[in-house]
């Protein structure tokens, strides 16, 4: 599946086109930016894309904007099927743990307003809690390392190295003031 459409220079072999998320950077890029992307560069510091290959380059910001619009997962995704009868949105909850029957995601486990809830699935479970929750929500649920899931005496339903090659994206951002009229 495609997923992002880019109008910036990028690097290809790491992202996707023809998607409805759209990367862009943003049009109004701050004098102070260009003047600290400069100062990097003079320092010997490569101008790059920080979601490609190697991300300890220097670069403007990348974000999910189109036409001045958010461009995002919700957006995207979510949005143009909330008619649909067989998706039901529970804002505001938690998921805490994946129903597994005969090793088969079969649904879920969430608390709102402080009330624990289940919630079947007819066809399958979709699993997209992020970089940490997803392999925590996985742990719980007893898919993991046998070893890690013993300490918390979680029975083991699949023996898997769970959270073991955690990989995100480096990424600082700094606020900077500055007393300079133009």
């Amino acid at each position: 599946m495609e997923s992002a459409d880019f109008s910036v220079d990028i690097d290809e072999d790491y992202h996707g086109y023809d998607g409805p998320v759209h990367v862009n950077v943003a049009e109004d890029t701050p004098i102070l930016t260009e003047e600290m992307i400069n100062a990097f560069i003079e320092l010997g510091k490569t101008e790059g894309d920080f979601n490609g290959a190697d991300q300890f380059v220097v670069s403007r910001v990348q974000a999910l904007i189109d036409n001045k619009t958010r461009s995002g997962t919700a957006h995207s995704y979510i949005r143009p099927i909330l008619n649909r009868t067989n998706l039901v949105v529970s804002l505001e909850s938690l998921a805490t743990k994946i129903l597994i029957s005969d090793k088969v995601a079969t649904g879920i486990e969430f608390w709102k307003n402080g009330t624990k809830y289940s919630a079947t699935a007819r066809k399958e479970v979709i699993l997209s809690a992020g970089v940490f929750n997803s392999p925590q929500l996985l742990m719980l649920s007893g898919i993991g390392p046998k070893e890690e899931l013993d300490k918390y005496n979680i029975d083991t339903i699949v023996d898997l190295p769970v959270g073991k090659n955690l990989m995100d994206h480096a990424y600082y951002e700094g606020i900077f003031y500055r007393q300079v009229t133009q």
